[in-house]
């Protein structure tokens, strides 16, 4: 099954100059939460992340 992306929605007012309007759609609402909980564990723990790459550097493994 091919892959779908969700475009943004998009108003096109009628006016002069052309004006155009975006907007996240349901989808990207969704997406938004999930998107907004992996920033706040980064945040919350990217000097664990650091640490723990400079100890695997020291390592064999």
């Amino acid at each position: 099954m091919p892959h779908r992306t969700v475009p943004p929605l998009l108003v096109v007012v009628p006016k002069v100059p052309p004006q155009v309007e975006y907007g996240i759609t349901r989808a990207g609402r969704e997406l938004f939460g999930i998107v907004n909980t992996v920033v706040r564990w980064t945040d919350e723990n990217l000097e664990a992340v650091h640490a723990a790459r400079a100890v695997y550097k020291t390592t064999d493994g």
